[in-house]
């Protein structure tokens, strides 16, 4: 019931008492870094906020670390996912499919383009050890792709009919 994803509320969720204390006017898809940080986006920009995780509160100011990333203002996805290292690879907002591509920030700062196959990918998720990832390639029917970077190829996981969506793996 919001008009756009500047409404939004990112908070947290008791499930002991259902109270919801919120954290964050406005924005979407929000990510907890093991360094302390909420990582969310909002109108094709990337943000973090530094968080405490043991008062569960906001202990600064949004900083914006990226522009460009792919945000869909229907559903509230942003288009990125971190590894636990704190890696980032986003897909970059372009006019069209065709114009999209699936970038790989590294830690040095260096930026690569990753050839998946494919000439979309989205809802993007890591390995928990950060060796492949998992990405919904859309189609009559989306399905799960599975892409590993040290052999350099794509996999597609899912085969049911229907629609198959936002990938997640387990810690283990």
């Amino acid at each position: 019931r919001i008009a756009s994803f500047d409404d939004a509320l990112i908070g947290l969720l008791s499930l002991d008492s259902g109270e919801v204390k919120v954290l964050v006017q406005g924005g979407m898809y929000p990510r907890y870094l093991a360094s302390g940080h909420i990582v969310y986006g909002r109108e094709s920009q990337l943000f973090s906020v530094p968080f405490d995780l043991g008062s569960m509160t906001i202990e600064g100011t949004p900083t914006r670390i990226l522009e460009g990333i792919d945000t869909v203002d229907v559903n509230g996805c942003a288009q990125y996912s971190l590894s636990s290292d704190g890696s980032l690879a986003y897909l970059t907002a372009g006019e069209g499919q065709a114009e999209l591509d699936l970038i790989w920030l590294h830690l040095s700062g260096k930026i690569s383009r990753l050839d998946i196959g494919s000439s979309y990918a989205m809802q993007i998720s890591f390995r928990p050890d950060g060796s492949q990832m998992a990405a919904m390639v859309p189609g009559a029917n989306d399905k799960i792709f599975v892409y590993d970077f040290q052999r350099n190829i794509m996999n597609r996981l899912t085969s049911t009919p229907g629609n198959d969506a936002m990938p997640i793996w387990s810690p283990d």
